[in-house]
């Protein structure tokens, strides 16, 4: 995905093969999402579902969470696998990246980004576990 204005969306992307219902039976890899300008989401500006070597770079996401990598609702494996990165300059209006706690432990690369989260957070990236 590169080159793309979205505006007043619930949410950016689904980096998922096939839909959310086929989460845990695929495993998408060399996902890029490139010099994207994602404002106004009511969600999350990019959702990364069960993906390896996603690559999020020169985007501006303003959205409720910037980037979620968490567990989706009763679905499991909405989590980042192996290698992935973050080079961006990015604002959150609430949250910074959400991270499930399977995702910990992964190779997780972020730099050049420019986090402004709600003072009530006191970290940019977030481990959780629903």
């Amino acid at each position: 995905m590169r080159n793309n204005k979205i505006f007043n969306v619930q949410q950016y992307g689904i980096a998922v093969e096939g839909g959310a219902d086929e989460e845990m039976h695929h495993n998408p890899s060399n996902i890029t999402i490139e010099e994207n300008i994602i404002q106004k989401c009511s969600s999350a500006g990019v959702w990364v579902v069960n993906a390896s070597s996603v690559t999020v770079k020169k985007n501006l996401i303003d959205a409720k969470s910037g980037i979620i990598a968490s567990t989706a609702g009763k679905l499991q494996g909405s989590y980042l696998k192996s290698f992935s990165a973050l080079d961006n300059t990015i604002t959150y209006q609430k949250y910074g990246i959400l991270l499930a706690e399977k995702s910990k432990g992964v190779e997780l690369e972020v730099r050049g980004n420019i986090f402004k989260t709600d003072l009530a957070r006191t970290r940019d990236i977030v481990h959780v576990n629903k």
